[in-house]
């Protein structure tokens, strides 16, 4: 499996390729356990846990978050070309 995210979640450290810590629910990856507690009381996983496992997980769930940001300044990009 290709791991687009080497980041952890909470912190930004770098991560292992294998035996990160994990969102039980979600696979989102941490470097430890207090990061990910610290991610969840502080830092908005308890509301996107489920968004982001019905999406295939926390890579699928970015992608779609970077998709969707790039279309829409494509869309915004042609408008301004093609006005008029």
């Amino acid at each position: 499996m290709l791991l687009l995210i080497k980041n952890c979640s909470a912190c930004a450290a770098p991560l292992p390729d294998l035996g990160a810590k994990q969102c039980s629910r979600c696979k989102t990856r941490y470097c430890s356990p207090a990061c990910q507690v610290q991610h969840w009381k502080e830092g908005g996983h308890d509301k996107l846990c489920k968004k982001i496992n019905k999406r295939g997980g926390a890579e699928a769930y970015n992608l779609d978050q970077k998709y969707a940001d790039y279309a829409a300044a494509a869309v915004k990009e042609c408008a301004v070309d093609t006005k008029g």
